[in-house]
């Protein structure tokens, strides 16, 4: 007779059980889904990254091919009047 009282109260139990479970599995999705968001963000990171250094690379690029000597390397072949002539500095008297 004391054993079927023994799971009985264990009968009683049951609801708190599954309410740990619940809870229990909640937090595990809780945590998977965290931990996705921060692969996602760090990928972006990444991303951002990739293309800073991208940008900064074209931009050197650029700023040099922009420079006048480089221009007048570049018309050389065209015939034009390609004297570079540094610029003078105006000082006041």
């Amino acid at each position: 007779m004391s054993k079927y009282i023994k799971i009985a109260k264990l009968y009683d139990w049951v609801p708190y059980f599954g309410l740990v479970c619940l809870l229990v599995l909640c937090y595990i999705a809780t945590v998977h889904s965290t931990e996705r968001k921060i692969r996602k963000i760090n990928d972006k990171h990444r991303q951002i990254e990739d293309i800073r250094r991208e940008y900064i690379s074209v931009k050197r690029e650029v700023q040099h091919e922009g420079t006048l000597y480089e221009v007048a390397k570049d018309v050389k072949g065209v015939n034009m009047n390609n004297e570079i002539h540094i610029p003078k500095k105006i000082e006041k008297i």
